[in-house]
């Protein structure tokens, strides 16, 4: 009697979710090194891209945060990657490569870019240069209700 051979990942992952076996740290390792080799290719635009043209999803690279949460390795390379595509955005942008308005919208809605907003506090600089500490609280105390702030 002979024993069937091991299914191979590739064959593994065409059963359906099966990625505690599929991604590894010893699978994922080796990719995320291609990748980073890959990434500053200027080939590739955007990470959902490169990922695309190896055969991953765009999500995956979120499953990898979330399952190596701890690994300092993989942690480490993904941010890095991360990191390779919000330069060339930053680039692209600033040297008028990319679309202004596409760059500004990609960096706020992945790489957590905001608008910077200017608070008034009601108040001139010089104003509060010469207020006392007693004061100081209690203008402050002011600015929390106003802004619905309980202390």
């Amino acid at each position: 009697m002979t024993s069937k051979p091991a299914k191979s990942i590739r064959s593994i992952s065409m059963l359906g979710n099966t990625n505690t076996v599929k991604w590894t740290e010893d699978n994922v390792v080796p990719i995320l090194l291609e990748l980073v080799e890959e990434a500053q290719d200027d080939k590739y635009m955007t990470l959902g891209e490169l990922l695309l043209s190896r055969g991953l999803y765009k999500q995956i690279f979120q499953y990898w945060l979330h399952k190596f949460d701890g690994n300092q390795e993989i942690t480490h390379l993904l941010n890095f990657l991360k990191g390779i595509f919000e330069e060339k955005l930053l680039r692209g942008g600033l040297s008028n490569q990319y679309n202004v308005a596409a760059t500004i919208f990609i960096l706020k809605n992945n790489f957590g870019y905001s608008d910077r907003q200017d608070i008034s506090l009601g108040v001139h600089r010089d104003d509060l240069d010469r207020m006392t500490d007693e004061e100081l609280s209690e203008k402050l105390e002011q600015l929390k209700k106003a802004n619905g702030q309980t202390t």
